[in-house]
């Protein structure tokens, strides 16, 4: 009975021992794993004071900083940044060894070009024959080659001045030089010449192709027929002003064309004429009846017979315009004629499903059915005809994101976006997006969603054409923000924030080209229009970089733009994007056509695939907030 007793004593101080040993690694790790963060964080703050000392010019202060944090991962960054500022006292040798030490960083050969760059700049030839003179800019090509047509190798030189000169608008003044030397040695023919004529006028350049007759002489009177048939279409009324050579011929075609566009059944009946009367070879026939064959089918004249000469993308442009006849049968000719890589695509298989099931064909309700199954724009509208709930696809979080986490490409990564470093950031993915594996990729996703990186995790699964991570592509950040502002102004919120995602993948910080600011992507002078509407404090700049006021302010635009179009999500959408004016003229002569049909018409391409997108995008949000909103509303189905 004693030995049991002691042998139980012994079991149980066994194990009290154990949990002891358990508690106390685990209260090593969780001080290991505070001690750690606590870092981290020290060195971000570190960081932040260092890159602000050198960008007031307090080097010393950089200096001292930049020594205590030798062992964070943005080192490298601090370092890149130093050396940029002084490209001056860099040598040959020493950007040859960053830019082999940085060989795994993005900043690697954008050191090295930048170097480069500044050594053409400043006369140091000899830098860009050694190593590469693809990495210049127009400007600084220029410069070199009249530095090296100045040093001795001038057949070499002027060999490589066509490209620069031959575009579609006037260059730098720096390239005059190189330029002049260029045309002296003969090497500007008329061809030449006629080239950059004809890009000159693609770019409706008229100074640039005024300047260009100069170089003409046998072959003037064609380059001048050809600007005045460019700008005066009426011209090619008047056959006797263009000579039956190559020349004259292109001159009268790209004025017809022109022409044609404002009159194309009169343009159509001309060149019935012309082909008669000039020399056009089988090519420029085609090319001119390709041309002519779009513009008539722009305004309604569309055969019944498919030109089988015509290239797979005329055919295709053709297509499109059956569309808006609503002529199932004329629909089904050209669509079938399409390749099967054309007709492959979601649009066509929408569309030849739909004409289709219009004539009886029980291949419609096929094709419709399986492409039902599928989460796109055309998805939702088959699943909508035929009466069935859309699908969506969803795969399921995956388990392990953080497993990615400590590649040293992903740490540097994760320190970029802490510091606020978003364009470095995304240079870093770029370069290890292309060396991941497919599961690695959906990781890194995952990791990049779950720190809260959203338009990067957003861009990154559409990218490796992860898109049934619905979670990770269809977030919903600023939710209870987006709900106050969708009751105010009375906007559905599963369509407002839709808008929002298409405008910036929820990038709060997101700038565009066109200077549109934040969130929901506002122009400040509509962001204080709109501020005014609503008696709301007049904003700056900075304050669309809050996503509270970008997100109050572009809800009350988008109800004003619903409110002028009479809460047609189709209309609001091109209007948000494209302005309320173009819409309202897209609209004339559109009653009665269905919305479908409409969209398809939309002359931007940009704004065409924005309503696509914010109409999937609405009913996804709409099935992820349990809102189940139709793809359509009743009132949007056709153009009022």
């Amino acid at each position: 009975m004693t030995i049991v007793r002691l042998n139980s004593n012994r079991s149980q101080l066994s194990h009290l021992l154990k949990k002891l040993l358990l508690l106390q690694v685990s209260y090593l790790c969780f001080l290991t794993i505070n001690a750690k963060a606590t870092e981290t964080y020290n060195y971000r703050i570190e960081y932040k004071k260092a890159l602000y000392a050198l960008e007031t010019g307090q080097l010393s202060s950089y200096k001292k900083i930049r020594k205590g944090i030798d062992d964070y991962a943005l080192a490298p960054y601090l370092d890149y940044k130093y050396k940029l500022r002084n490209l001056s006292s860099v040598k040959r040798s020493e950007a040859l060894a960053l830019r082999n030490q940085w060989k795994e960083l993005p900043i690697g050969e954008r050191f090295f070009t930048r170097w480069l760059r500044f050594q053409v700049r400043n006369g140091r030839w000899e830098e860009a024959i050694s190593h590469g003179k693809e990495k210049l800019s127009t400007k600084e090509s220029c410069l070199f080659l009249h530095a090296l047509h100045q040093n001795g190798n001038k057949n070499e030189a002027l060999d490589k001045v066509a490209p620069l000169w031959t575009v579609g608008k006037s260059q730098d003044k720096a390239c005059d030089p190189i330029f002049a030397k260029w045309i002296t040695s003969g090497r500007l023919t008329e061809d030449i010449a006629w080239q950059r004529l004809q890009l000159a006028l693609d770019n409706n350049s008229s100074v640039l192709a005024r300047y260009l007759l100069r170089f003409f002489n046998e072959h003037r009177e064609e380059a001048e027929s050809y600007i005045n048939a460019h700008y005066h279409p009426a011209n090619v009324l008047k056959p006797n002003q263009f000579s039956d050579n190559r020349w004259g011929r292109e001159a009268l075609s790209n004025g017809l064309l022109r022409y044609a566009k404002s009159h194309p059944k009169e343009a159509k009946s001309i060149w019935q004429k012309y082909v008669n009367i000039f020399s056009y070879s089988n090519k420029e026939q085609n090319i001119v009846e390709e041309e002519l064959a779009v513009l008539l089918a722009k305004s309604g004249e569309i055969a019944f017979e498919v030109n089988q000469t015509f290239s797979p993308s005329t055919i295709e442009l053709i297509a499109n315009e059956t569309i808006t006849t609503q002529d199932p049968k004329i629909m089904v000719v050209w669509i079938d004629s399409l390749p099967n890589d054309y007709r492959a695509k979601a649009k066509w298989r929408y569309w030849l499903g739909k004409s289709l099931t219009n004539t009886g064909d029980k291949r419609g309700i096929d094709l419709l059915k399986g492409l039902a199954k599928e989460r796109t724009y055309y998805g939702f509208l088959a699943a909508h005809d035929l009466g069935i709930e859309p699908s969506l696809n969803e795969s399921p979080p995956g388990t392990e994101p953080f497993r990615i986490s400590t590649l040293p490409s992903v740490v540097r990564l994760t320190e970029l976006y802490a510091v606020e470093d978003f364009t470095n950031g995304r240079r870093e993915w770029l370069l290890l997006d292309e060396k991941l594996k497919s599961g690695d990729k959906a990781a890194l996703i995952e990791y990049v969603s779950q720190i809260g990186w959203l338009d990067l995790a957003i861009i990154a699964a559409n990218r490796a054409e992860l898109t049934d991570l619905l979670h990770v592509r269809f977030p919903t950040p600023y939710l209870e923000t987006f709900r106050r502002h969708a009751f105010q102004t009375n906007i559905p919120v599963n369509f407002l924030i839709a808008v929002a995602r298409q405008e910036s993948a929820f990038n709060s910080t997101a700038v565009s080209s066109a200077n549109a600011l934040g969130l929901m992507q506002l122009l400040l002078p509509t962001a204080q229009q709109t501020a005014n509407r609503i008696r709301f404090k007049k904003p700056t700049r900075s304050h669309l970089f809050d996503p509270r006021i970008n997100i109050k302010l572009g809800s009350h635009h988008l109800a004003e733009l619903m409110r002028k179009f009479g809460d047609n999500r189709v209309l609001a959408a091109a209007a948000y994007n494209a302005g309320a004016r173009r819409v309202t003229n897209w609209l004339k002569d559109s009653r009665g056509l269905p919305t479908v049909a409409w969209i398809e018409t939309i002359p931007f391409k940009e704004t065409r695939n924005y309503v696509k997108n914010v109409i999937a995008f609405s009913y996804v949000y709409s099935a992820r907030l349990g809102i189940h909103q139709p793809v359509w509303n009743v009132h949007e189905r056709y153009i009022p």
